[in-house]
C-alpha cells in the first residue's frame, strides 16, 4: 500500500477518534442557566409549572411539512389546551406522531436539565420553524406547552394555550429526547 493512502487512512481515523469524544462531551455536559436566561424563557409561572408539574408529557410531531392538512384526510383539530392528545390530532398546528407521559422523575429532571442547558446555548437560530418535539406539563390546572424544533434551534412557548415566549433553544440533545420516546416506542418524524 502506497504511503499516501496510509496517510490518509491515519488521519481519518485520527479524526473519528477525536470527533466522537467531543460530540459526547458536548452532548452530556449541561449547563446551568443565568438568572436572566431562565427569566426570559420561563415568564410568569411558567417555570414552577415546569419543575413541579403533576403531568409532564413528552410529544413527537411531524413538523410543518407533515401537519400542513391535505383535502384528502381528516385531521382532529383537538384544542392544545386539551391534555388528552392523540395521536393524529394537532398541538399548536403541528399534528402529533405519538406521545409518551413520564412518571419517572430521574427522567423528568434529565428533560429539565437538557431543556436548561438548552436555553443556554449561544449558537444561531435559523428562520424555519419546523417542529418535532413538543413537551407539556401541567400543575394545578394551568397547562404549560413548549414546542421545540431542534433543526432550527427555537422554541416556542404557551401558557394556557397563549403564546408567552420564543427564543433560541440549543439543537445538541435532539438524540435525547429522540431516545426517550423511542423507548416509550413513540414514533418519530422523518428527518428533514
Amino acid at each position: 500500500m502506497k504511503k499516501w493512502a496510509i496517510g490518509i487512512l491515519l488521519v481519518t481515523a485520527i479524526s473519528f477518534a477525536a470527533i466522537y469524544p467531543i460530540k459526547w462531551y458536548l452532548r452530556n455536559r449541561l449547563e446551568k442557566p443565568t438568572p436572566t436566561q431562565i427569566q426570559k424563557a420561563f415568564p410568569k409561572n411558567t417555570r414552577d409549572i415546569f419543575e413541579h408539574s403533576d403531568k409532564f408529557i413528552l410529544l413527537s410531531l411531524a413538523g410543518m411539512e407533515a401537519s400542513l392538512p391535505s383535502p384528502f384526510e381528516s385531521v382532529s383539530f383537538i384544542p392544545a389546551s386539551d391534555p388528552n392528545l392523540l395521536a393524529g390530532s394537532m398541538f399548536h398546528n403541528y399534528r402529533v406522531l405519538g406521545q409518551t407521559e413520564i412518571d419517572d422523575e430521574n427522567i423528568q429532571e434529565r428533560i429539565r436539565a437538557i431543556f436548561d442547558d438548552g436555553i443556554t446555548d449561544r449558537h444561531f437560530s435559523s428562520a424555519c420553524f419546523s417542529p418535532k418535539h413538543g413537551i407539556r406539563a401541567v400543575k394545578n390546572g394551568q397547562t404549560l406547552d413548549i414546542v421545540i424544533c431542534f433543526h432550527c434551534s427555537l422554541a416556542k412557548m404557551y401558557l394556557n394555550n397563549k403564546p408567552v415566549a420564543d427564543y433560541h433553544f440549543g439543537s445538541i440533545h435532539q438524540p435525547d429526547f429522540d431516545a426517550i420516546l423511542k423507548d416509550a416506542n413513540v414514533p418519530l418524524a422523518e428527518k428533514s
